[in-house]
């Protein structure tokens, strides 16, 4: 999604050098299943979803889709043999129907490769609803397509006319004024890659040449990782998550004198790590709720609370008060926000959410099922 992003606001060759690309086709290929396509995640069977996105990624980074890459065409053969890209679930669509870029030679011929028939003679009304068996985990309730066709039949054609249009306008700038203001409280990482993909494409969409735009890019790299599969881009670190449990394993293992100093920096690193306010002005009016007092699941520049790194990182600093003598002592009031946070999670039955305290109701959850 990244790539896709990065060639649509042509800043590809800004953030990704030769060499970022060489790995990052390594990666892709290393994962590909011997039927030619990808999982949705990186051992999971082919998918739509999967074999679409990565076999648009090759093609973005530079492989050709005919010429000897055997392993570019059995992907695009894996696609065109199971319905072609329109049978991509509602996760993929946005993706291949994004803010209209600039159509290249590469995005026509890609029009060409992805559908199996011509792109001009595509139903658009029939592939709203499609979905490749591969990707579907729950079939589409009848409320769900109602609802999708009611958006695009009677919701679509009044929000263009007067006086819906105003309405439209004004929801627009209420959505860029939630999109900038969770760059802002994340200092542009937000809450995971997807989301930073998709805010990051809405920031140039209004101006290309702004400063929320250019401070999207400069965040790209810390979500790039190599290791010895290639370069992909990570959902987020797991900085803090990390420590917790590295920090509990040694003073379970009573290995505390032999890495007395580990247990120092580790605290220090928590210590520092810790979201220290809430996001900034009326955050409930922006649907965020406190974060004093958290840990997040990376660093302290997301900002974003998650419940059980909360309650591990709790854990670590009462068990190195209690055990590690020469550790300086935990700030009372770091222990009481994050006491504090894990309450304001707490549902009414007793169990506690995972990012924030629960508002929508059950039922909402008929109106997207498809591949979650």
């Amino acid at each position: 999604m990244q790539v896709i992003t990065l060639y649509i606001t042509r800043t590809m060759n800004i953030i990704l050098t030769s060499a970022h690309r060489e790995e990052m086709l390594r990666y892709i290929y290393n994962h590909q299943n011997k039927d030619g396509g990808w999982g949705t995640h990186i051992e999971g069977h082919s998918t739509m979803l999967g074999t679409v996105v990565n076999y648009v990624a090759l093609r973005l980074l530079g492989q050709p889709s005919r010429g000897g890459i055997k392993l570019v065409e059995k992907a695009s053969k894996w696609i065109i043999d199971h319905g072609g890209a329109t049978m991509i679930p509602s996760w993929g669509k946005p993706y291949l129907s994004r803010f209209v870029g600039p159509i290249t030679d590469l995005v026509l011929s890609l029009r060409h490769e992805l559908y199996g028939i011509p792109y001009e003679e595509i139903d658009w009304n029939k592939a709203r609803h499609s979905c490749s068996k591969e990707d579907l985990y729950y079939p589409h309730p009848f409320i769900q397509n109602f609802l999708w066709d009611s958006l695009y039949f009677i919701g679509e054609p009044l929000l263009k006319r007067w006086p819906f249009s105003y309405i439209r306008e004004k929801s627009l700038q209420k959505a860029i004024k939630n999109i900038h203001y969770e760059d802002q409280n994340t200092r542009y990482m937000d809450i995971s890659s997807l989301e930073k993909v998709l805010n990051m494409l809405a920031c140039w969409a209004e101006d290309p040449n702004s400063d929320a735009f250019k401070f999207h890019l400069a965040r790209i790299h810390d979500f790039l990782w190599i290791a010895e599969d290639g370069m992909k881009m990570q959902n987020l670190g797991s900085q803090n998550w990390d420590t917790s449990f590295a920090l509990q394993a040694i003073m379970a293992s009573n290995l505390i004198d032999e890495y007395g100093s580990t247990l120092k920096r580790g605290k220090e690193l928590l210590k520092n790590s810790q979201v220290r306010e809430n996001p900034q002005g009326d955050f409930r009016s922006m649907f965020r709720s406190i974060s004093k007092g958290a840990w997040s699941f990376s660093d302290r520049d997301t900002g974003w609370q998650v419940s059980d790194c909360t309650a591990e990182g709790l854990k670590v600093m009462l068990l190195l008060s209690q055990k590690t003598p020469d550790v300086a002592p935990v700030e009372p009031e770091i222990l009481y926000d994050a006491v504090n946070i894990l309450l304001s999670l707490q549902t009414k039955k007793g169990g506690l959410t995972a990012w924030e305290p629960k508002g929508a109701e059950s039922w909402l959850e008929v109106c997207c099922r498809e591949v979650l």
